[in-house]
């Protein structure tokens, strides 16, 4: 990847689902460290350890999966594969309750928990229903 950023092919390299000891390999070994690293990351699954390695060595950390897997075991039925039992995140009391308070939806309070960490977050737009949902989220930043 080093080669392509010279050739100028790429601005920066980033890195997907690595843990905080092929990161460290990486950053002491590579002459151009990642950019940012992409992981799964929600108020489920917040990755501390990994999250602040990250802001220590100015890696950018960009969440998916920021509403956790709502339709994980729908998609994976089309093959056959096992359900997992996960966790519901849209539908959880506290989350609810905040939302309540603030008079927003559970996902803008997920969103907005993510952007006051100062992480990236990545969603999916799947149809239409999500299009709409687009300019709910604007109204994420208004306060919450």
């Amino acid at each position: 990847m080093e080669e392509q950023v010279d050739a100028g092919r790429t601005k920066t390299i980033g890195v997907s689902n690595f843990n905080v000891g092929q990161i460290d390999r990486i950053v002491k070994s590579a002459r151009i460290k990642p950019a940012c690293l992409q992981v799964e990351l929600h108020v489920y699954l917040q990755q501390r350890d990994l999250v602040k390695y990250c802001q220590q060595n100015g890696i950018v950390v960009v969440a998916y999966s920021p509403l956790g897997s709502p339709g994980y075991n729908k998609f994976t039925a089309n093959f056959g594969i096992a359900s997992k039992k996960l966790p519901d995140m849209l539908h959880d009391a506290v989350i609810k309750a905040i939302a309540e308070k603030h008079k927003k939806s559970n996902a803008q309070v997920m969103l907005r928990y993510l952007l006051q960490k100062k992480y990236c977050r990545y969603t999916k737009k799947r149809n239409s229903v999500q299009t709409q949902r687009k300019h709910r989220r604007i109204r994420l930043y208004s306060r919450c």
